[in-house]
């Protein structure tokens, strides 16, 4: 599964850079100021993510569903690691050596060059589109996409909190996608969590074009997942995620 890590709109971003008084870069740094500070309170974060796969084929028929329970763990942008916790697939409940068995088959992480680490700022262009409310928040809404294309950038949308600077929802596509894959796309929106705005909806929708033999087959992929019961500063130690 992407980090939190893991849209075509690099045609669509023409607005100026500034709207109306404000100017984006100032909205810019105040993003990254904020991010700084949590990245030298926030050491690390343990949750609770309860995680749902759809997979149908043209017609609308169940080709596969797959449930989990997993606790999450997390340092910094890049240290992640999960403990699945329970795993059904069609129904069946999974056990242990089964759930082992598919996650080593299931394809491992890449590296996300992500807008808002301070280190890839300057491999991204920014466009501030507009303001609007959303979930009874007043948002800039910025654009972003990569100087360069390829595995690991990523370009779409992000709202960010007038209030405080904090993003409060993404909306983006990995750049660099298989020809396979068709409509792509991922949206991610934040709760408040102690002090802090995390992770707690997770959504993505693509469709897949498969050959199989001489055939090809449509299908319609939906994941989605939500996150709960984070805790912070823990103690993680590095050597846990290796």
């Amino acid at each position: 599964m992407p980090k939190w890590i893991w849209i075509g709109l690099t045609g669509l971003f023409t607005i100026s850079p500034v709207y109306g008084q404000v100017d984006l870069n100032s909205i810019l740094n105040g993003v990254f100021t904020k991010y700084d500070r949590i990245a030298r309170e926030l050491q690390d974060a343990i949750c609770y993510g309860d995680f749902y796969y759809l997979e149908t084929d043209d017609k609308g028929e169940t080709l596969k569903i797959i449930t989990a329970k997993r606790k999450i763990y997390s340092k910094g942008f890049h240290r992640l690691k999960s403990e699945y916790l329970e795993m059904t697939e069609n129904n069946k409940l999974l056990s242990k050596q089964e759930i082992a068995r598919r996650l080593r088959s299931s394809r491992g992480e890449d590296r996300s060059y992500l807008p808002f680490e301070k280190e890839f700022r300057n491999q991204y262009n920014f466009y501030l589109l507009g303001d609007e409310t959303y979930n009874g928040l007043s948002v800039w809404v910025i654009g972003f996409n990569p100087k360069r294309k390829g595995r690991g950038y990523i370009q779409g949308q992000a709202k960010i909190s007038k209030k405080d600077s904090s993003i409060i929802a993404l909306s983006f596509v990995p750049t660099g996608l298989p020809f396979v894959i068709k409509d792509f796309k991922i949206t991610l929106d934040y709760g408040w969590f102690g002090n802090y705005w995390m992770p707690q909806k997770f959504l993505l929708k693509m469709e897949l074009d498969v050959k199989v033999l001489v055939s090809l087959v449509h299908k319609h992929i939906t994941m989605h997942e939500e996150y709960y019961g984070y805790t912070f500063n823990n103690g993680l130690l590095d050597s846990f995620f290796e």
